[in-house]
């Protein structure tokens, strides 16, 4: 099932950024570009394998230690920072 979820991300992110660039007209570096709540970006988890697309991970924020609140994103099967 990973192997599936892994192409279609591919796929999907080739689809997607190219509608973006050729039929809504976007700059190329522009064309590609997500947040991470809706990226369709392929990813791969170190740890245990997983691979899926990037807006199928666990989204949290943590605090940097310095006063400041960054986003970090996690493995929905293991819980590897990613």
């Amino acid at each position: 099932m990973d192997r599936i979820r892994y192409l279609f991300a591919h796929i999907l992110t080739f689809l997607w950024g190219n509608w973006n660039r050729h039929i809504k007209h976007e700059p190329k570096h522009i064309a590609f570009m997500w947040g991470r709540r809706i990226s369709p970006e392929p990813i791969k988890c170190s740890n245990c394998g997983w691979k899926g697309m990037v807006k199928q991970l666990k989204h949290e924020y943590e605090s940097d230690g310095f006063g400041d609140t960054v986003p970090v994103d996690y493995c929905p099967r293991c819980g590897e920072y990613l």
